[in-house]
């Protein structure tokens, strides 16, 4: 069942019509979702559930790639020294170590410790130098020969995943993951922030909350009479708006499209003006993107720490109309009316431009950021692992007539009622849609309960795997070979 399915059905049974005027049929769509994210609180099992694939990055250190950390005159960078010799390691800087993605734990010539976070890693053609930018300043520009320690000590899920049902690591055995409660690791200290412990994943905690600061300008779009529309994309009315972003997925998961997703992304802009092209003699243009960098510190012209801010922005357009003309084959695509993914800047790069050659990523659409909860594993990872987990997503906004929420049809009776319950309060029909909402309450909430919950409360065995001599030695190990007991 589709929006407009849900819609149509709520209205025939409180005989409303459903071919109202747009702004009642926009709320209606809101109070839509408003019923999806009451259902997905109630009941999350309702949901669909998905999957969601993870990479976790092994450690390097010194000795690893036989190379130590200088500090340099700029107090935001810091020197990794120049082109790897097999067998040493290179630093990689294709976009999936920035962003906080990695730490840093340096110790300094006086045998003091201090981290850092990882903002951005590239080779300097310039220096012919592997350069890394940090979060916060070095003390001094004079320390060298600086031995090190990389680490990533969690990752995140996208921004929708509200719970994870299960997971596995992808080795031979697929070894089977335990999610322990928040905290758990540290309480019973065994929480390994230093790496001692190293190897395969076992079990994942959730910790901290993170959420990328949305930007507040909009951007302006302009049809300009600059360079040819060469397609083969048709000429369009659109809309565009934008994120900021920071560090990239692994390139293993790279979109159907061929980019990187990110792993950290902000709420969006503000929305642009309409722009239509409709003569093979206009592109389009954005300007009025924020200087990022620059708003960040990393926007000083003569610093190695120039344009190195380890934010981007992600660039979305809404295409609300196909243009006629010029045999771009116009009645190929659709107009959704969404926004969807079509390209990336540098966080100092102002402008965006488009002459159709590029084609938006059908199946990227804009997600609707609300932050990302940190996850941490354990053992500490001993080398690069890719691990699968089966999640339930928060529920996605309908954007279109089409689009249908994602749940078991066991489950779509209770949104109806839920959206009756919804569409009778705007009418003012208050006492009717009390009834409604007690129905719902009463009796098809507790149908759905029934049809996903354990009527036999039984939880099976299922073996943990021979333990590490340092869980023996934990408080909540039990003695066995099989689960622990929390």
């Amino acid at each position: 069942m589709n929006r407009e399915a849900l819609r149509n059905a709520a209205c025939q049974r409180i005989g409303w019509r459903s071919d109202v005027d747009a702004d009642t049929i926009a709320e209606q769509n809101n109070r839509i979702d408003d019923a999806m994210k009451i259902l997905a609180s109630d009941v999350p099992g309702a949901l669909l559930p998905d999957t969601e694939n993870v990479v976790l990055l092994k450690d390097h250190t010194s000795t690893s790639m036989a190379r130590t950390i200088d500090a340099t005159g700029d107090l935001w960078v810091l020197n990794f020294g120049g082109v790897a010799v097999p067998p040493m390691e290179a630093l990689v800087v294709d976009g999936t170590w920035d962003g906080g993605i990695y730490h840093l734990e340096i110790t300094d010539p006086r045998g003091v410790i201090h981290r850092r976070v990882v903002r951005e890693v590239w080779w300097s053609a310039i220096t012919n130098l592997f350069l890394v930018s940090i979060d916060r300043p070095w003390g001094n520009a004079l320390d060298t020969g600086m031995t090190f320690r990389m680490y990533q000590p969690e990752f995140f899920f996208r921004d929708d995943v509200m719970e994870v049902l299960a997971g596995g690591v992808w080795d031979r055995a697929h070894t089977t993951l335990r999610t322990l409660p928040a905290n758990f690791m540290e309480y019973y200290s065994e929480g390994d922030i230093k790496g001692r412990s190293l190897g395969p994943p076992a079990y994942l905690q959730r910790g901290r909350h993170v959420q990328v600061e949305a930007p507040t300008k909009a951007p302006v779009a302009t049809a300009a009479d600059q360079t040819t529309w060469v397609g083969p994309h048709p000429w369009v009315t659109c809309r565009f708006v934008y994120t900021y972003v920071k560090g990239k997925r692994d390139a293993e998961f790279l979109s159907p499209g061929g980019s990187y997703d990110p792993m950290l992304e902000s709420s969006p802009s503000p929305i642009s003006n309409s722009v239509t092209v409709d003569s093979l003699g206009e592109t389009i243009v954005l300007s009025g993107l924020p200087n990022i960098d620059f708003m960040q510190n990393f926007g000083i012209t003569g610093t190695l720490r120039k344009g190195r801010s380890g934010i981007r922005k992600r660039i979305y357009v809404y295409i609300d109309a196909i243009g006629a003309g010029a045999g771009f084959g116009t009645d190929s695509i659709e107009a959704q009316g969404v926004p969807i993914y079509i390209g990336e800047v540098d966080g100092e790069t102002t402008t965006f431009s488009w002459d159709g050659s590029v084609i938006p990523e059908y199946d990227r659409r804009m997600p609707e950021s609300h932050g990302y909860f940190a996850h941490t594993m354990g053992p500490h990872q001993d080398q690069r692992y890719e691990v699968d987990f089966r999640v339930r997503r928060r529920p996605r906004a309908l954007s279109t007539n089409q689009d249908a929420p994602r749940i078991l049809p066991s489950a779509e009776e209770a949104l109806i009622v839920l959206v009756e319950a919804a569409f009778l309060e705007m009418t003012k029909r208050n006492e009717e849609a009390a009834l409604k909402r007690k129905v719902y309450l009463t009796i098809e909430l507790p149908k759905v309960q029934s049809g996903i919950g354990n009527s036999e409360h039984m939880i099976p065995g299922v073996p943990w795997g021979q333990p590490s001599l340092r869980a023996r030695r934990s408080p909540w190990w039990n003695g066995r070979a099989g689960p622990f007991t929390v």
